[in-house]
């Protein structure tokens, strides 16, 4: 059993746990236990955003994703009591309302290996990008590279503006910022995002293997803790 999940944060920390974990966790002394006890896999990332994962259950690593290993961490303990494995940011840890994506799985207590991947976004990316999008990918990138030019202009024309008591200057550099957001934001459209996403699945930044431990295991031999991916 596998899926693709995936999960997004703005404080560079993702997390799995089970469904019937809804305590709210603050602090890195609480996350701490909460990790230890298996409650949730907590995992610090070098930058916000969101981190797609490849979860796997009582199977093997594939080996073409072996050689891109760089990191692992093996024997984690995680608990899943209900069956429903919740992916989310760490502020949303506790609240499964917010999670970003789930997966159904035999309930119980499993030890997780979790590797990282090391992929080089020119060449093994772009590449696959260019190839399947065509011309949206081209335009996306036009659009990002102009948008943001002229969304810095505005900005330094407003202050230019603002420091000189010029309205003629600041109402120019207004319509230059409003320009540029909206440029930043023609991109194509949904079925093109769809697509953009189904390719970002295949090069997931994390890969977790899961076994589960038989019934009756005692668990005092095996303890979860936070997992850091930061540089």
């Amino acid at each position: 059993m596998h899926a693709d999940l995936e999960s997004g944060t703005d404080v560079v920390q993702h997390v799995f746990y089970d469904l019937s974990f809804v305590t709210k966790v603050d602090g890195e002394a609480e996350i701490a236990r909460a990790a230890k006890a298996g409650s949730l896999l907590a995992m610090s990332t070098s930058s916000d955003g969101l981190l797609e994962y490849r979860v796997f259950v009582d199977e093997e690593l594939p080996e073409a994703l072996r050689p891109r290993i760089s990191t692992t961490q093996k024997d984690v303990l995680l608990r899943v009591p209900s069956g429903t494995l919740i992916a989310a940011g760490m502020e949303r840890a506790g609240v499964p309302a917010n999670a970003e994506s789930t997966m159904e799985l035999p309930a119980g207590n499993y030890l997780v290996d979790v590797s990282e991947l090391d992929y080089d976004w020119d060449r093994d990316i772009v590449p696959v990008l260019r190839a399947e999008l065509g011309g949206g990918y081209r335009r996306e990138l036009i659009g990002g590279l102009v948008g943001a030019g002229l969304t810095l202009l505005g900005i330094g024309g407003l202050v230019t503006g603002g420091l000189a008591w010029s309205l003629p200057i600041m109402i120019l550099a207004a319509v230059i910022l409003v320009f540029g957001l909206v440029t930043r934001r023609v991109v194509p459209g949904a079925a093109y995002k769809a697509r953009k996403t189904e390719i970002s699945r295949r090069f997931p930044g994390l890969v977790l293997v899961l076994r589960r431990l038989d019934n009756g295991v005692e668990l005092s031999a095996h303890s979860g803790t936070p997992i850091s991916f930061a540089d």
